[in-house]
């Protein structure tokens, strides 16, 4: 399941995603964690989870930060 949020900034931002309080890494075997040039300075920060089972069902939040400053959104996920 792939979920995204989505920002707009100029230089590209960095992602960094939280659930359950607890900062994501780019593990090849649960997540994968790309930000995705969509044009026009707009950039799609997307969050793969891999083998999603019932406990990953919860809020994800998303920060996009860079030199000029940062913003946050979150994605519901259910099952």
């Amino acid at each position: 399941m792939t979920i995204e949020c989505q920002v707009k900034g100029d230089p590209k931002p960095t992602a960094s995603w939280i659930f359950d309080d607890k900062t994501l890494s780019d593990v090849k075997e649960k997540y994968k964690m790309p930000v995705v040039e969509l044009g026009d300075n707009k950039w799609a920060l997307r969050l793969t989870i891999f083998n999603i089972v019932k406990t990953d069902t919860g809020r994800y939040k998303c920060t996009a930060k860079n030199k000029y400053g940062s913003c946050h959104g979150s994605v519901s996920v259910q099952m």
